[in-house]
């Protein structure tokens, strides 16, 4: 109904918003505009530049600023090297702001991306774009 499709229409303006940022993630006019209509994370830990080892626990850390309302669950993303993102945690309650990575022991040695995705699986949009906010990535290196 009249609903969905409002909210679908929210969804896009922050895909939209989210582009822009995402190629002028220094402008702070977008970033208070994308989080007057939506919700920004950023990982706050590990910090990148991290080195572990295989076989470690690294604790991920996220805060949200801006309309935060909308999340109602997270998911973690990895990049390792040369590969393409792969889920590392899903359906994370929207209240959850950390999570622990055991790093496998048989982890290649290289840098690794980490990055955290809010979900609004109720906006009427096809699960593949649910997505809502997404913050920086941080990269790591295990050795």
């Amino acid at each position: 109904g009249m609903m969905k499709k409002t909210q679908g229409d929210t969804l896009g303006a922050i895909h939209a918003f989210w582009e822009a940022y995402d190629r002028s993630p220094d402008d702070a006019d977008l970033r208070a505009q994308l989080e007057a209509v939506g919700p920004v994370v950023n990982v706050t830990a590990p910090t990148s530049g991290l080195h572990v080892h295989a076989g470690q626990a690294v604790v991920i850390e996220w805060a949200i600023t801006g309309r935060s309302d909308f999340v109602t669950r997270w998911n973690v993303y990895l990049a390792g090297p040369g590969a393409s993102w792969a889920q590392l945690a899903s359906d994370l309650p929207a209240s959850t702001r950390q999570w622990t990575w055991q790093i496998p022991s048989s982890a290649v040695t290289g840098g690794y991306q980490l990055i955290v995705h809010g979900r609004a699986p109720g906006h009427g949009v096809s699960t593949s774009d649910d997505w809502i906010a997404a913050g920086r990535s941080v990269t790591i290196t295990v050795e």
